[in-house]
């Protein structure tokens, strides 16, 4: 009994550990580098974390080109411990693989620091929810996909972005 008291104890306080930050992100401005039709960049902070496009949850860069990126302005220089990233579930995590998250204290993310690259090394092992830990202190953070140079013969050939949910855990100062 002693024992199921104390790994019931252990995981509640686990658990108001890991969930003591909030989802900074949700419901801030955003903007991204093309759109597809109405799936325009705020899809990605409205709370929706369906991962289909016809949830009308997503949202989509255009096609044909060599780089995208999405940004979200979290208002004030935040403390950023995680993302999390919600794409695409419909056999396109090809065109996410090799992404990178950025941070920085301008809009201009090309200034930025990176915090995460994505390395996967098959498309089998990609998921379409990607957590992240992503430490650091910045205003913006970008999501950015480039495909100047296919890294990987399994990765799309065109930049596109598809995010239905993007969640940065923290705590604004």
């Amino acid at each position: 009994m002693e024992f199921y008291l104390l790994a019931t104890w252990s995981l509640l306080i686990a658990f108001t550990v890991v969930n003591a930050s909030e989802n900074i992100a949700l419901g801030k401005v955003t903007r991204q580098s093309s759109i597809r039709d109405s799936w325009d960049s705020s899809k990605a902070v409205d709370g929706c974390v369906l991962t289909y496009m016809t949830s009308n949850c997503c949202t989509h860069t255009a096609g044909g080109q060599t780089e995208a990126w999405w940004q979200v302005d979290l208002q004030t220089q935040s403390v950023i411990s995680s993302v999390n990233i919600l794409y695409r579930d419909e056999d396109s995590l090809h065109r996410l693989a090799g992404y990178e998250v950025l941070l920085s204290n301008t809009r201009d993310w090309t200034t930025g620091s990176r915090c995460h690259k994505d390395i996967t090394a098959e498309k089998a092992s990609m998921s379409a929810t990607q957590y992240i830990t992503c430490a650091g202190v910045a205003r913006y953070l970008a999501i950015y996909n480039d495909r100047r140079v296919k890294a990987k013969t399994w990765y799309s050939d065109d930049a596109i972005l598809e995010l239905c949910e993007v969640q940065v855990y923290g705590e604004l100062t």
